[in-house]
C-alpha cells in the first residue's frame, strides 16, 4: 500500500492523530515535577545533615534543656537521672565511639574505667554513677541542690574531655 492510500484512508474515516505518551505535555510536565521533587528532597538531605553540631555541643544543649526541666521536675529525679545519664552514654559515643548507650549503669562504670577516660572519669562521675543506680530504681530521696552538682559535674567532665581526640 501507497502513502497515499494510508491518507485517503485517514481521510475517510477522520482518524484523530495520535501522539505518542512521551511526546504530550502531561509526560513534559510530570518530568519538571518529578525532578524538583529530587532536587528538593536532595537540598532537604544536605541541609538537614549539615547542621550537625560537634558531640560536646549537643550535649551541652541537651544538659541546659535538662537544666530547664528541673524546674518543673517535682518528686520524679529518677527520669532526671535516666536523661543525664543518656546524654552522657551518647556524648561519650560520639565522642570516643566507646559503645555504651545500651551499657548498664555498673556496665557503663567497667567499660569506661577500663578506657583511656579512666583519670576523668573516676574523678569526676564515678560517684555520680555509684549512687545513680539507687536514684532510679529505688527512688532514694535527693535534694536539689545535689542534682544541680551532679548536672554540674556532667558539664565539667564534657568540657575537660573536649580537648581529647577522638580515638576510635
Amino acid at each position: 500500500m501507497d502513502k497515499i492510500g494510508q491518507y485517503e484512508i485517514y481521510d475517510v474515516y477522520n482518524f484523530i492523530t495520535v501522539v505518542p505518551w512521551y511526546k504530550t505535555k502531561l509526560f513534559y510536565i510530570s518530568c519538571i515535577i518529578f525532578f524538583v521533587l529530587i532536587i528538593v528532597n536532595l537540598l532537604f538531605f544536605f541541609l538537614k545533615n549539615k547542621k550537625n553540631d560537634s558531640p560536646e555541643v549537643e550535649a551541652i544543649k541537651n544538659l541546659k534543656k535538662l537544666r530547664e526541666k528541673l524546674k518543673n521536675i517535682n518528686n520524679s529525679y529518677d527520669q532526671f537521672y535516666l536523661q543525664l545519664t543518656n546524654i552522657f552514654k551518647k556524648y561519650i559515643y560520639k565522642k570516643f565511639g566507646i559503645n555504651v548507650i545500651s551499657a548498664t549503669d555498673f556496665e557503663t562504670i567497667n567499660i569506661i574505667s577500663s578506657s583511656e577516660l579512666k583519670n576523668y572519669f573516676s574523678a569526676n562521675l564515678l560517684p555520680i554513677f555509684q549512687k545513680v543506680h539507687l536514684i532510679k530504681f529505688y527512688k532514694t530521696e535527693i535534694n536539689k541542690e545535689q542534682i544541680l552538682n551532679d548536672l554540674d559535674s556532667v558539664e565539667k567532665f564534657i568540657l575537660l574531655t573536649s580537648d581529647i581526640n577522638k580515638k576510635r
